[in-house]
């Protein structure tokens, strides 16, 4: 765990057991709290003496111990060995005596009635590790109990026991005769000698400990804690980890595990210069195949179902280069390159190889697909919309009803300066363009081609790229999050990447929340988060390529690691939805913004590397 800071690498051993986000919010509380544990008292020895081995050689001694030379002397030469015993002159086997130390334990008893539920329960397991750790530094075993549940002793050696800990919830308080049947067995010299700490909340301790610790809510978000011995006692306040991380560690959810091998596996390579791309409803994937002129679509489907829904296949023509491709319902279709030609393929109603009008302007050689979108929802018309590589916002539109079936709209650019276009749903694409100073304005382009007005946001640097997740309700009502994203150079010469997150909808004004991210991390879209619909975050590959994340108002928390660099992650348009592709050849699909493993399929071995740029759709 190489993200954990210096402070927090002692308990590092314990720490493992935890995701990077719940480790770092237990370790805030475990810091405040091991100045309060005191002293750690000197190794004391215990038993009786006993021999280990020859020590040395030695002229007096008893007769059993005299070495066998002396007695080969006794055999062969009589009075010698007379004379030598009166001169004290034989060699007698001085034993080592060790004197053996006693095992050690630190036994800790853990009130688990209702007093200390909830919040204080985050306590427990921070003291739980300090002790732990404080153990393994005398030599000693930490052994815990239940101050309802006397003459029981767990070992304090895994993830699970710590589980136990949290799940040990009674409704019962501690009774008279259960601390006394705690007295009566640690007095029988199971923890002679070592520390033995009541964890409770405003009781006296019994004299059978001789450490306590004592917890209790106070007022607004903070623990107050008081620990100690007779003689000496200390307080101090503790902060309440983000809810979120403290609710996985009190459900028992320490480490998110990764999924070692897919649950359905898949003939073929997947392709890893593109991101998994999603319909316009978000119930479909697309991938194309590495090294073949055909791209697989699948059926999202939960991993609990049984049998995986036969993929569709869409094969194009070899020879071509495709500048973007798009989804609508089931159907898969995109415009491929042949030289300065395109051709529309696979879309009704376009006319199959135009020449490639001068607006609209792609980079030779683009090794990653231009974002667009198909609006195809049995209206009068079908509508192909592209953001170029010269950030102008094309439109293609062909007539559909029979009786008005004409030549195809020529293309169009209907803005320019566009920063990202998200697909929000079957009938509605979501773009932004800065205008003016200091306002990055956002649009709602309808499948008819019209477009309205949707807000204006404040900003303080140049935007590099806009993200989108969102839904549009009533008559031009939008409600979601828009990220936005700037890079910046610090003193010094570091860069960084600034970005803002604004939540909410335009006519109750919209919550910004700011951060600053590594230049090395790739943002790949706007996750909504499944407990709460109203809030949003923002979903982003660490700087090593191994981690899903996400930053919003509550911090910044890992989703998912995995044990390959991930090549590509895209998000649906509503930001239900993100998927994944890594280097062995997996395909994973989240719900609830990245919190819910929800389908995952394991393609043949990648053979080649991706870009060094990340692919990413939003």
């Amino acid at each position: 765990m190489n993200a954990l800071p210096t402070a927090l690498r002692p308990w590092r051993t314990w720490l493992d057991w935890f995701e990077v986000d719940r480790a770092l919010a237990l370790g805030d509380v475990m810091l405040r709290l091991n100045p309060l544990l005191g002293r750690i008292g000197a190794r004391s020895q215990g038993g009786e003496l006993e021999p280990d081995g020859i020590d040395d050689l030695r002229q007096r001694g008893p007769y059993e111990r005299l070495v066998l030379s002396e007695w080969m002397l006794a055999d062969a030469l009589p009075d010698e060995f007379v004379r030598r015993a009166a001169h004290n002159e034989h060699l007698f086997l001085a034993p080592k005596l060790v004197h053996r130390e006693a095992e050690r334990v630190l036994v800790a008893v853990f009130d688990a009635g209702p007093a200390q539920w909830g919040a204080t329960r985050l306590a427990h397991v921070a003291l739980w590790i300090l002790l732990a750790r404080r153990a393994s530094s005398l030599g000693a075993r930490l052994l815990w109990g239940l101050a309802q549940q006397p003459g029981t002793l767990h070992e304090a050696d895994s993830p699970d026991a710590l589980r136990k800990l949290l799940q040990a919830r009674t409704h019962a308080l501690p009774t008279d005769a259960d601390w006394q049947a705690w007295e009566t067995q640690l007095d029988d010299g199971a923890a002679a000698g070592s520390e033995r700490w009541l964890v409770s909340s405003g009781r006296a301790s019994p004299p059978v400990f001789s450490h306590f610790a004592d917890f209790h809510r106070g007022f607004g978000d903070q623990l107050r804690a008081r620990l100690g011995t007779r003689q000496s006692r200390r307080e101090a306040k503790l902060p309440l980890p983000a809810t979120r991380a403290a609710i996985a560690i009190l459900n028992g959810d320490f480490l998110r595990e990764a999924p070692s091998t897919a649950h359905r596996r898949f003939n073929g390579r997947f392709g890893l210069q593109q991101a998994p791309l999603f319909n316009d409803v978000g119930a479909r994937i697309a991938l194309p195949m590495q090294g073949e002129s055909r791209a697989v679509i699948f059926k999202i489907q939960d991993k609990t179902e049984n049998k995986l829904a036969k993929p569709r296949f869409a094969q194009w023509a070899m020879g071509g280069e495709v500048v973007f491709a798009v989804m609508a319902g089931k159907s898969f279709g995109a415009v491929i390159a042949y030289g300065d030609r395109l051709q529309f393929w696979n879309l009704p109603g376009f006319n199959g190889l135009i020449e490639r009008p001068a607006e609209f302007k792609v980079t030779p050689g683009r090794s990653r697909w231009l974002p667009a979108a198909w609006f195809n929802n049995g209206s009068d018309e079908h509508r192909l919309v592209v953001l170029d590589s010269a950030r102008n916002l094309i439109s293609w539109a062909v007539a559909m009803r029979p009786l008005v079936r004409g030549p195809r709209e020529d293309c169009k650019r209907l803005d320019d300066h566009v920063l990202g276009i998200c697909r929000v749903d079957a009938n509605h694409l979501a773009y932004a363009r800065v205008e003016g100073d200091g306002k990055l304005v956002m649009k709602m382009l309808q499948a008819k081609g019209t477009s309205w007005f949707v807000t204006a946001l404040p900003i303080v640097d140049t935007p590099t790229s806009v993200h989108f997740a969102g839904e549009v309700g009533g008559h031009r009502h939008w409600s979601g999050a828009v990220c936005v994203e700037s890079r910046s150079t610090q003193r010094g010469g570091d860069r960084s990447t600034k970005v803002s997150l604004f939540r909410g909808e335009p006519s109750q004004g919209f919550r910004e929340t700011g951060f600053v991210l590594l230049p090395e991390a790739r943002i790949i879209g706007v996750g909504r988060d499944g407990d709460d619909p109203d809030k949003y975050h923002v979903l982003y590959l660490d700087a090593r390529r191994r981690r899903l994340m996400a930053a919003g108002a509550n911090g910044t928390e890992a989703l998912y690691e995995s044990p390959a660099d991930i090549s590509g992650g895209s998000v649906s348009g509503d930001g239900e939805s993100v998927a994944l592709v890594d280097l062995d050849g997996q395909l994973l699909v989240f719900a609830g913004g990245g919190r819910r493993l929800s389908m995952c399929l394991r393609g043949e071995h990648a053979a080649v590397q991706p870009a060094p740029e990340v692919a990413a759709h939003g």
